[in-house]
């Protein structure tokens, strides 16, 4: 198993190499027909971008501050850093405040015509590994559509930093401020408000490791979750089952629209026709706050489903896959209180299944998963778990459910194997 050293320095173990740094400069107030210097900087992020991409090397496209409005998405498919001018104000706990100061703000708004595409997308569409990419520095406000502020795909050594993330205007969609697959990197010191999901981090595969450092952001008032790391990969042909992340000094705080998460692992999620069916989470939480949430903390299976519809059908079918999969995750340093619901459910289903039996028929069980969760201050005391030693369920859709199969699924909470509930 990789160490945590390897993950602190991960993106320096797998970068490439660069060469020449070229610097192009964009000016929102420049006169159209700049040719990306100093003196004549473009005025959209899309030619800067355009010119950055045949420049070779690892280029900077510098963005001085102003308002930049997008109708399509800004795509980083080669390696590149790209920079606003955001000075970002600092608590005492050296936590964003997402207060930006005068004259230094460089927005990124979408619009309508972005529909539901993310601001930024960094990665190729072919499954080709890039990398070197850093995004830095900007205010993001999502379009309409509901599109993520960044998304970042199978993407080596990528920098997510300084970075103030907001949601769309509407109140009902569930984008995500960063969300990366297959990737690794750094997310430091952003500021997430008012999306979906504030952070949702997934695994890789070995061609594309996902191994990432989740250190010093403050992703609060969000509508699903604060921040969510996925033992599978999500929305991309490639399959992959491993997740390495430090989660370190964070504050992940009332995110309370009805049932949101604070800080939330979760083993899989693959929708049909997909046949992967395990998935796996290593990760060390150190020093977090996670204060007034409806739910403080999940461990849980994610998404196994029990039956599904294969789009764009609407009709429910058996998901004849057995899930499994696994856990390993050490608690230290955190402060976990003051939440609405629960403060912690440590459950081999859907966690929303735990908390309302009645969508078992949806979510099945794990089968032979293992959670191993290491937390010596007994941060997550009094967890509502949820491990039963036989599937709960009979009937539905599926031949398999109609016996209380057993499950025989582990947890070991502090080196002790808590025994499943009969």
């Amino acid at each position: 198993m990789r160490t945590w050293l390897f993950v602190l320095f991960a993106g320096l173990a797998i970068s490439a190499p660069s060469a020449i740094n070229q610097v192009i400069y964009v000016d929102a107030n420049a006169p159209a027909g700049g040719n990306g210097t100093g003196a004549e900087p473009y005025n959209t992020i899309a030619d800067a971008v355009a010119q950055a991409r045949t420049a070779g090397g690892l280029p900077t496209v510098e963005v001085k501050p102003g308002i930049y409005q997008l109708a399509s998405p800004i795509t980083i498919d080669f390696p590149l850093n790209l920079t606003g001018s955001n000075v970002m104000e600092i608590d005492s706990n050296l936590l964003p405040t997402g207060v930006v100061a005068a004259g230094t703000e460089t927005q990124i708004v979408g619009l309508a015509a972005l529909g539901a595409s993310p601001l930024v997308s960094a990665g190729r569409t072919d499954g080709v590994v890039i990398y070197n990419v850093s995004i830095q520095n900007f205010t993001f406000v999502a379009g309409p559509g509901g599109g993520d502020d960044i998304a970042v795909n199978q993407v080596q050594n990528f920098t997510v930093s300084q970075n103030l993330l907001t949601g769309p205007p509407t109140v009902t969609t569930t984008n995500q401020g960063i969300g990366s697959v297959a990737s690794s990197g750094s997310v430091l010191g952003n500021y997430i408000t008012g999306v979906g999901c504030g952070a949702c981090i997934r695994a890789g595969y070995p061609g594309s490791p996902a191994l990432v450092d989740f250190i010093g952001n403050r992703t609060v008032n969000n509508r699903n979750a604060g921040a969510i790391f996925s033992g599978a990969t999500y929305g991309i042909t490639e399959q992959g089952d491993e997740l390495y992340v430090l989660v370190a000094g964070n504050d992940i705080s009332e995110n309370t629209a009805s049932g949101a998460y604070g800080l939330r692992f979760f083993v899989i999620r693959k929708d049909l026709p997909d046949t992967q069916s395990t998935g796996n989470v290593t990760a060390l939480a150190l020093g977090n706050r996670i204060v007034g949430n409806d739910i403080g903390f999940t461990a849980d299976a994610g998404f196994p489903y029990r039956q599904a519809n294969i789009p764009p059908s609407t009709t429910l079918v058996c998901d004849t896959r057995v899930y499994s999969g696994s856990l390993n995750l050490t608690l230290l340093g955190n402060t976990l209180s003051g939440s609405l619901l629960t403060n912690a459910v440590i459950s081999f289903t859907r966690v929303t299944a735990t908390l309302k039996p009645s969508q078992l028929p949806s979510w099945q069980y794990l089968h032979n998963g293992t959670y191993i969760i290491n937390d010596p201050e007994n941060s997550l005391a009094g967890y509502l778990k949820d491990d039963p030693e036989t599937d709960p369920f009979v009937g539905g859709l599926c031949a398999a459910d109609t016996t209380h199969e057993l499950l025989n699924n582990t947890l070991i909470f502090n080196g002790v194997i808590v025994q499943p509930t009969p």
